[in-house]
């Protein structure tokens, strides 16, 4: 199971990038799977909590190991689902 893949084309299609030549490697495909296609939104309105229950503390903008603003998306996230 790969988050936001819901069927095999789409798999096929993001597992092609480990036979792409280096120069044409780039994350673009990963942003190619909107949430409609990923059925996030049923998802997401299932979760016991939401990025509009974020309080913006921060703290896990300084634990992201990948420097992300965290609490920024959480507020992207909330504004895109509406809540």
């Amino acid at each position: 199971m790969l988050p936001g893949m819901s069927n095999v084309k789409q798999v096929e299609q993001l597992l092609g990038f480990f036979d792409a030549p280096e120069e044409e490697r780039g994350y673009s495909v990963l942003g190619s799977f909107s949430p409609a296609d990923a059925m996030a939104a049923e998802h997401y309105q299932g979760l016991g909590l939401h990025a509009g229950d974020c309080v913006q503390c921060g703290h896990c903008d300084s634990r992201c190991p990948f420097s992300v603003a965290q609490s920024a998306r959480m507020q992207e996230i909330a504004a895109y689902f509406g809540r």
